[in-house]
């Protein structure tokens, strides 16, 4: 029997794909069923008519209470070890500097060494991460703090001030464990960035990201009311995740639509979830039930926590009506810790050359061509390839005609196309397939060839009509109840 059934609900599957109207289905602390014809037998009923249903909101720090994050729709939350125990929420534990200094000092024993092993013992035992200020004055505390979480596979929560300079971040971008880089965030990244400069971020990060090959985020504070359509559009361009404030992103992003929902929704979900390597933030068949039940009118009152109706926690309804509910304190939330649960298949698209981008793991494509097109779909990002193409053949004749000297400007062409990735379509981009390679050689040929004859937009729905079905046959696919 079927616990809890939400009916005629505008699903948001949290990866960015298309929403779609149906029922979501909810047994044992799992989503068990996701389509049309869920009906089977309930013991409870949600009509959603007219609502979004959601995977649960991840927070950093941006409440304090169980009420507050609830009533904002979060269902995890990332907290620093001192903070109160949030009993109902999945929580990921990060600890501070300044606590291992506590607990060393508390032990009367001092020196690097002793903070070295009080930060491993704090990662070993579950913690996710460490937050500090790369502060010059303990430089030699945060190098090995740094090393730590490179070796664990950790995250480094910053935070840039005066006191520090963005050159830092350079540096972090340059450490490697076994190949891996150091993951950072960059927390309340708004506050210390004017707003005339947040044009820089998208090549900030990809400068940090994809020529430096770091692994760098940044966070979103409070203030997202501030910033204009240009702005949210800079933001869906770049790493930056607003969960400290998510409601208030999408009551933006529908006022100023500068992106989709789906993309939205996405930001506040499976990105960040898929960054921390966490087993949440999606909704899928089988994935466990952190769901959201939200009224997207209520978004333009001068409340938006107003527009939150349900809360799902671990398949228990924890926040109705505007309040928390009896089962409150009766559920666990989950400690999580980083890759925990993420299935190896997906870990295995991920560092594949040929996944998509690093939301969308999974896709049904063998031929390259297929992932080729997921990837340039941005009219303007087609536009630039093509001009890219044409003045690569250009050079070719010139080189001919006049000088073969003109084929050092060659590296121009993969710049003019890589210009299209980094402005308007931030795709997943090889390294191998951005400098040059057969393959990426053929599919650029083909999408010249296919742009010429008028026939790449086609292609496009078709990969994109395959891509849909098979996401669709996923989702529809039901376990026994």
């Amino acid at each position: 029997m079927i616990d809890i059934l939400i009916q005629n609900g505008r699903i948001f599957d949290g990866i960015g794909t298309p929403s779609t109207m149906a029922d979501v289905a909810i047994s044992n602390g799992k989503v068990v069923s996701i389509g049309t014809e869920c009906s089977a037998s309930a013991a409870l009923i949600i009509d959603a008519q007219g609502k979004w249903v959601v995977p649960g909101f991840i927070g950093l720090e941006s409440v304090e209470t169980v009420q507050e994050a609830l009533s904002n729709g979060l269902t995890t939350m990332a907290v620093k070890a001192s903070k109160p125990a949030m009993k109902s929420l999945n929580i990921v534990t990060m600890i501070s500097h300044r606590e291992l200094l506590l607990k060393v000092n508390k032990k009367l024993s001092g020196g690097f060494d002793s903070l070295q092993q009080e930060a491993s013992d704090a990662l070993q035992s579950g913690y996710s991460g460490i937050v500090t200020d790369l502060l010059a004055e303990r430089k030699a505390e945060v190098i090995r703090i740094v090393m730590l979480c490179a070796q664990w596979n950790a995250i480094l929560q910053v935070k840039i001030s005066p006191e520090n300079s963005w050159l830092d971040l350079v540096k972090l971008c340059r450490i490697r464990h076994k190949g891996r880089p150091l993951k950072v965030l960059i927390s309340d990244i708004d506050s210390y960035v004017p707003q005339d400069r947040w044009r820089l971020l998208p090549v900030l990060f990809y400068v940090l990201n994809n020529l430096l090959g770091g692994n760098v985020r940044g966070v979103l504070g409070k203030g997202i009311e501030e910033y204009d359509a240009h702005l949210l559009r800079i933001l869906s361009q770049s790493v930056v995740f607003p969960i400290q404030a998510p409601l208030s992103f999408l009551r933006q992003v529908i006022t100023t639509p500068s992106m989709s929902i789906e993309r939205a929704i996405s930001k506040c979900t499976a990105e960040p979830a898929a960054w921390f390597g966490l087993s949440t933030g999606v909704l899928e068949i089988t994935a466990t039930a952190d769901l959201v039940v939200l009224n997207p009118q209520r978004l333009h009152s001068n409340d938006v926590r107003a527009a939150i109706e349900t809360v799902i926690v671990q398949g228990n309804i924890v926040w109705e009506a505007g309040r928390v509910t009896t089962t409150v304190n009766e559920t666990e939330g989950k400690l999580l810790t980083l890759c925990s649960s993420v299935e190896p298949r997906k870990l295995h698209r991920r560092s594949s050359r040929n996944r998509i981008n690093d939301i969308q793991l999974d896709h049904p494509f063998e031929n390259y061509w297929d992932v080729f097109v997921l990837k340039h779909q941005e009219p303007m990002n087609v536009f630039f390839h093509v001009l890219g193409m044409l003045y690569g053949y250009g050079l070719i004749v010139a080189a001919i005609l006049y000088s073969p000297w003109l084929l050092l400007l060659m590296p121009l062409s993969n710049l003019i196309g890589l210009l299209g990735h980094l402005f308007y379509e931030r795709s997943h981009i090889d390294v191998h397939d951005a400098l040059y390679d057969l393959r990426a050689g053929w599919c650029l040929n083909k999408l010249l060839y296919f742009v010429v004859t008028r026939r790449y937009s086609i292609e496009l729905q078709r990969v994109r009509g395959e891509y849909e079905a098979y996401l669709k046959n996923n989702r529809s696919a039901s376990l026994s109840l």
